[in-house]
């Protein structure tokens, strides 16, 4: 019975399945449309593979080789020692002349950010500096300069170093000229500390007049670059300008020279026609309370013109 049961049932099944392929022509058996769906699906797939295929050459190129995402502008900020357009010159040198292994620095995403900064530091005088690249042409470049600490004449040529006493920039002075000593006065009130006219630096250039100003007897020649004084001689003289601006005396320093630059050993010259002979090495507030005590219990009130003050010895004072 179960036997004839199972052959009435598929003798139906293949009645309904005729019968459904001749009213319903358009429509094909699920097996069929099972496997016209994954050839489909393969087709599909292989044509996003072959349209991937063209398309990434061509978002690579777009990209990294076409004319569109190339530097076409420079700012510079921060640039005050060195000029503006001098900062854009060499960074145009720079991304005219390398590359980025195989694609061209011209390119804003190529552009090398770190080597760019290394070429930068390598040629400037700087403490620090920033790139930054704005969409799509431009890169920015933030300076953080060294900053100038002290004047330094040798010859007729004057410089500003830095903290550390390496020569930042030379400094084009023009109309300079020494102004004459003046005879000291015959009618000099007794009891106050009598002296010529300073020599004067009278100029119209860039010179700070802020920072100390040092002059080199020996006019020995300055690098840009290059080490000319110890950053103790540095240090030293700055802290003795300082002390000397924080006090209420009407002493003050016209300039400093040294016989040569590897000395430890400087002249402070002053505004009352006298020079002090100063040492690096000690502590130069506790000099200059020194000078000022010798001033105004040993030199204010003798009446005697002196050409100089030794301190450098820090147990002995030598007056002249």
């Amino acid at each position: 019975m179960k036997l004839i049961s199972q052959r009435k049932t598929k003798k139906w099944e293949r009645k309904l399945t005729k019968f459904r392929a001749k009213k319903f022509p358009h429509k094909k058996p699920r097996m069929q449309e099972r496997g016209g769906g994954e050839k489909t699906g393969k087709k599909h797939k292989k044509s996003l593979f072959i349209g991937l295929g063209i398309a990434a050459p061509l978002i690579v190129w777009f990209f990294l080789f076409s004319q569109f995402f190339h530097i076409s502008s420079i700012e510079v900020s921060g640039a005050s020692v060195y000029n503006s357009e001098l900062v854009k010159t060499l960074v145009w040198q720079y991304i005219n002349t390398h590359q980025n292994f195989l694609f061209s620095e011209k390119n804003i995403f190529c552009l090398s950010k770190k080597d760019l900064s290394l070429e930068l530091q390598n040629t400037l005088f700087i403490d620090d500096l920033k790139i930054s690249k704005r969409p799509f042409h431009t890169v920015h470049i933030t300076l953080v300069e060294k900053q100038p600490h002290v004047t330094w004449k040798t010859g007729e040529q004057h410089y500003t170093l830095d903290s550390q006493g390496v020569a930042l920039e030379e400094i084009t002075v023009t109309n300079v000229a020494l102004q004459t000593l003046a005879e000291p006065s015959s009618e000099e009130e007794e009891g106050k500390l009598t002296s010529p006219q300073p020599e004067l630096l009278i100029d119209d250039s860039r010179l700070n007049k802020n920072l100390p100003f040092i002059i080199d007897e020996s006019a020995g020649t300055v690098v840009l670059g290059e080490k000319v004084l110890t950053e103790n001689i540095i240090s030293y003289v700055k802290a003795v300008h300082q002390a000397l601006l924080n006090e209420t005396s009407d002493l003050h320093i016209t300039h400093f020279s040294m016989t040569q630059p590897t000395f430890t050993e400087l002249k402070m010259h002053t505004d009352k026609g006298f020079y002090v002979y100063l040492e690096s090495n000690t502590n130069a507030k506790e000099q200059i309370d020194k000078l000022l005590l010798i001033l105004r219990e040993k030199v204010n009130n003798s009446g005697k013109q002196i050409e100089y003050i030794d301190l450098r010895d820090e147990n002995t004072v030598y007056i002249k």
